[in-house]
């Protein structure tokens, strides 16, 4: 598989997981499982500009608590346009 192709199989990842973010801003939902989420989707992102480097993805991370740095809207809204940016390299690479 090519980098670009990687990439794009982590980026149908990531939009899963801010589907579920989106679901998620109801302030009941649990702030652990929500920032467990933005994590995933956070790790993917990375993991796919790694990959578009055309290098091999880490397999251990470790991440701060995502919901701590910033608000379930501010955080979602930076993930969706960081996902952006990564599918407009992605399409570059085709």
């Amino acid at each position: 598989m090519s980098p670009a192709e990687d990439a794009r199989l982590l980026l149908a990842i990531v939009r899963r997981h801010l589907r579920s973010l989106r679901f998620g801003l109801d302030p009941a939902y649990p702030e652990e499982d929500w920032g467990f989420t933005a994590q995933q989707a956070l790790e993917k992102l990375l993991k796919a500009w790694i990959v578009l480097g055309d290098r091999q993805p880490p397999r251990v991370h470790d991440l701060a608590d995502l919901t701590l740095l910033a608000g379930r809207q501010e955080l979602l809204a930076l993930l969706e346009t960081e996902l952006e940016r990564c599918e407009r390299a992605v399409a570059a690479m085709a």
